[in-house]
């Protein structure tokens, strides 16, 4: 049984194997589905540490977490072996990422600090099983195909299954952190998410197989050199600029309608669930519609139309309005669905750009330096949400214990951190995006020099 694969000329992706990276994705997006959305709620509300522990924990982890991205992104770029250089990674990891994932839900009984240290070292690992899995996986995808619509649709399937993903982990942290109690059912939660998720990043990890001979050809670069060629790429550093922006906020979106839907629009019971019904309504409707935009618009102005409407649906958020609220959130999922489409395709371009230019393929080492960049907006937006918190006096035990509501100080400051700070960041990145330099002539004219350079 032959451990690589060669898809043909026609560059054409079999449906099995997109629905398997599919079907991969999906259990990578129920750990950081959970462990993105929850995380801050969890450790306010149910394990009361104090939300400015939270974010000094994710500060002092973002040194590591855009440091360890490069690193393991060049050596997976520098691996052979006869099964490929990602596959091995992928298949190592995949057996510990699900309990990397459920240390993090059971932190010992005890002081302040020890919880804060707890935090600190699960992340740490977590972060790491995430790290190493995750690149190792979205870099197969590019090496896959050559033909940006087959790109395009393998991104798609990988996301439309990272959706049922999303729509899960939306579901739990509303379902069991919106509401008095539920933090045992919450823990037992997390371990039946760990068993789904392992078994399917283990099918994905040892079905899908890596192109043959993809790499024969190029150039080889230390990690230093290698990592100035990437930071003199203008696509790449405009489009890093943008993905900082989006990862900021879509990282820590689930977190601030948590929030928001609890302390501004002051739901309960069932109507907690619908901001997470609309989310998934805008998700679903774009993501078909997406093909089609980046097919009459190409993927930079795609975003750039999207984006402006998603900054309107920010801005709809300083009106503490059900309806409005909801149009909002609506606007706001679509944006979002379309750059969590569109955004792995774009570093695909930049590869085959950087490609012509350099003789090299490093999709690890471009994955890899763009969370260097991008990675630690995580912990900023998860900062800047436990910094307003802190300084508006939140008090979860209020709620938790008493049932009493939170203060005006604390309304105010998630309507500011999402109706405000988040729009600004939008327009920030939309800016960025503007520069981006692969479209147009020039797009037409990489993808004929590319597809020649593999024939």
């Amino acid at each position: 049984m032959t451990e690589t694969v060669d898809y043909g000329e026609n560059e054409k992706i079999p449906l099995k194997v997109n629905m398997i990276y599919g079907l991969g994705n999906l259990g990578t997006t129920l750990f950081t589905g959970i462990f993105d959305g929850a995380i801050v709620k969890y450790y306010t509300d149910k394990v009361f540490l104090q939300p400015i522990y939270i974010g000094i924990a994710f500060l002092i982890f973002a040194i590591w977490n855009a440091l360890n991205d490069p690193i393991f992104g060049h050596m997976s770029d520098k691996t052979r072996t006869k099964i490929g250089r990602r596959i091995p990674y992928l298949r190592v990891i995949s057996f510990v990422f699900g309990i990397s994932f459920v240390i993090v839900w059971f932190p010992p009984i005890g002081t302040q600090i020890e919880i804060f240290i707890y935090l600190l070292i699960t992340i740490f690992i977590f972060d790491t099983c995430f790290t190493i899995y995750g690149l190792c996986y979205i870099a197969l995808m590019p090496e896959m195909s050559l033909d940006p619509n087959e790109r395009t649709k393998l991104s798609l399937y990988m996301t439309v299954f990272g959706m049922i993903g999303v729509i899960i982990t939306f579901l739990i942290p509303f379902m069991f952190l919106t509401q008095i109690g539920g933090k045992e059912e919450f823990q037992f939660i997390c371990i039946i998410i760990s068993i789904v998720g392992t078994i399917l990043i283990i099918l994905a990890a040892f079905t899908l197989k890596e192109r043959v001979g993809f790499y024969d050809k190029e150039k080889s670069f230390g990690l230093i050199e290698n990592t100035k060629y990437c930071l003199k790429n203008k696509a790449f550093i405009t489009f890093v600029l943008y993905n900082f922006g989006l990862t900021l906020i879509f990282s820590n979106l689930v977190t601030s309608i948590l929030y928001y839907t609890q302390y501004v629009l002051n739901l309960k019971g069932e109507a907690v669930f619908i901001p997470l019904l609309i989310v998934i309504g805008g998700f679903f409707t774009t993501y078909f519609l997406t093909p089609k935009l980046d097919e009459k618009y190409g993927i930079r102005k795609s975003l750039l139309i999207t984006g402006i409407l998603g900054i309107f649906g920010f801005l709809l958020l300083l009106i503490p309005d059900l309806i409005l609220s909801s149009i909002a959130i609506s606007i706001i999922a679509a944006s979002i669905a379309v750059y969590a489409i569109l955004g792995n395709p774009m570093i695909a371009d930049i590869c085959d750009d950087d490609e012509i230019k350099t003789g090299s393929r490093r999709e690890g080492s471009f994955f890899g330096i763009n969370a260097l960049v991008t990675k630690p907006a995580i912990s900023l937006g998860v900062f800047i949400i436990t910094l307003m918190l802190n300084y508006s006096e939140y008090f979860p035990q209020l709620t938790e214990y008493f049932q009493y509501p939170q203060s005006v100080g604390v309304k105010i400051a998630i309507q500011i951190t999402m109706g405000l700070i988040f729009a600004v960041v939008f327009g920030l990145s939309l800016i960025s995006l503007y520069f981006y330099p692969i479209h147009g002539e020039y797009y037409t004219r990489l993808k004929e020099e590319i597809k020649k350079r593999h024939l």
